[in-house]
């Protein structure tokens, strides 16, 4: 029987144990100390708390504490389901504690705090690991459009797997895609896991004119929806040619990874949120310390990671910013803490 280990029992780490279930594997779903709650009730009730939904048959939930037991055994895949912020935490869990070199997928998105480049998660953790001599199998990860919740409960979901490796994406996509979880498979890994890092990002700018519309009514009732598509097309272009500038497949943008990612995200969810709340007129710091106080917003992480990377594009003529107008309009509006705003008509010229 084929063997995961998950790590992370937060929504996105325990809907993705109900296709591997599904399909046979056995699953340990390890959570972080962050987790204890959620995994006590899962052994309870089988139900995952937030996410309403039972967990798969062929889950077995473990507290952190047993995280090196877990991989005492052999295991034919590992998946990192953190947020954001625990990337770090979790490469220094895996470190201490994996055992063999099976694969690595990676459901957590973000990029490196490196100055000079747009670092994927991926390449952070394999230097992490050559830092500390640790012997891994290749690092891949997953993106596309999907809301934890509604694969929790099964519903149609696409999808998309990386690996830079010929073959190993195609062979896990086959082995994990369900009747309503549906795999593609890529090997521009660079492309995948910028755009799903970078949807979190442009969904802010997106979803600011929703904001707006309480405070722009017009007479007859209508909505903003022409300026917010506008900022949908260009944030997939921006997508493209920032995937190209560092050496990904800018085609990527505009498929699954992209711009079906950045669809989703702008649906719902805290990225789109903060959108929101910016459009409404607040400043970063006010929407941080006011209504979304205490929670993790993605996309404005990446924002605070993207400045120097931007810059050095745009030095060393990879990528002019001019070229990336929205992008330098959202990194400012949270790097600065200052009102957002981006000229729509100067975008399609």
């Amino acid at each position: 029987m084929t063997r995961v280990v998950i790590l992370g029992a937060g929504v996105m780490g325990t809907a993705f144990a109900n296709p591997l279930s599904d399909r046979g594997m056995a699953v340990d779903l390890v959570g972080t100390h962050l987790d204890e709650e959620i995994i006590a009730e899962i052994k309870q009730t089988r139900t995952h708390p937030r996410l309403k939904a039972d967990v798969g048959a062929n889950v077995t939930a473990h507290q952190l504490d047993a995280l090196s037991d877990v991989f005492s055994r052999p295991c034919d895949l590992v998946v990192v389901g953190v947020s954001t912020p625990g990337a770090s935490w979790a490469i220094e869990q895996l470190t201490g504690a994996m055992s063999g070199t099976p694969p690595i997928v990676l459901l957590t998105k973000g990029i490196g705090e490196t100055p000079d480049r747009i670092e994927i998660l991926p390449s952070l953790m394999k230097r992490a690991f050559a830092r500390s001599g640790v012997k891994h199998g290749p690092i891949g990860a997953v993106g596309g459009p999907c809301i934890a919740g509604e694969l929790a409960v099964r519903r149609q979901t696409s999808a998309i797997i990386g690996f830079d490796e010929p073959g190993l994406a195609a062979r896990w996509a086959g082995a994990i895609s369900t009747n309503y979880y549906h795999l593609a498979s890529t090997t521009d890994l660079t492309g995948l896991e910028i755009c799903a890092a970078l949807k979190n990002f442009y969904a802010i700018g997106v979803s600011s004119p929703r904001g707006r519309l309480d405070h722009d009514p017009a007479p007859n009732g209508a909505a903003l929806n022409n300026e917010t598509a506008s900022l949908f097309n260009q944030a997939v272009s921006e997508l493209a040619k920032i995937v190209e500038a560092s050496g990904g497949d800018p085609a990527t943008a505009f498929g699954l990874a992209g711009l079906g990612d950045l669809h989703v995200t702008t649906q719902a969810g805290r990225n789109s949120r903060l959108g929101r709340l910016i459009g409404e007129g607040l400043l970063h710091s006010e929407a941080m310390t006011g209504p979304l106080m205490g929670e993790t917003v993605e996309g404005s992480l990446v924002a605070q990671s993207l400045k120097r990377p931007l810059d050095s594009l745009d030095r060393d003529g990879r990528l002019p910013i001019k070229d990336v107008p929205l992008a330098a309009a959202i990194v400012k509006a949270i790097d600065q803490d200052i009102a957002f705003s981006v000229d729509i008509g100067g975008l399609h010229r």
